[in-house]
């Protein structure tokens, strides 16, 4: 599962911090062979990612039909396609940066427009990330 979701996403996509310091590890042990939840859960790769494994690591995370009405992760009916429930997340977690991406790139261009600079960059970064978001919405991307 590791490399199929790392093969959709990159290591800068992931929240920086816990997260991203998480999948780092988790590449470097796919990477040597072999994924070892002790080493994740024992401590040795600090606190933060050790509190972060074992949460998701918990039932709290395990895959329910519930995802699909708490958090706009569809789930398959009988829940036995993983690859599915990741690309669903995936595809959240790519729109939610690209979200932030257009509202950055939105404040830019205002600044541009008041600061009397050139706005076509702007306009022209915009249409790029609507060009994206679009991507993302039809499933192109997959």
């Amino acid at each position: 599962m590791v490399q199929f979701i790392m093969g959709h996403l990159s290591a800068d996509e992931f929240t920086e911090g816990p997260a991203r310091d998480l999948i780092g590890v988790l590449l470097e042990m796919f990477q040597k062979g072999t994924i070892d939840r002790d080493t994740l859960v024992g401590g040795s790769v600090g606190d933060d990612i050790q509190q972060l494994a074992t949460e998701l690591l918990t039932n709290k995370y395990e895959l329910s039909q519930n995802w699909e009405k708490k958090l706009g992760i569809t789930t398959p009916g009988n829940l036995d396609d993983p690859e599915a429930v990741a690309l669903s997340a995936i595809g959240l977690l790519k729109m939610d940066r690209l979200k932030d991406l257009i509202k950055q790139a939105q404040q830019d261009l205002f600044n541009a427009e008041q600061d009397g600079a050139d706005p076509t960059p702007f306009l022209e970064q915009m249409s790029d990330l609507q060009r994206q978001r679009r991507v993302l919405e039809t499933g192109s991307w997959i």
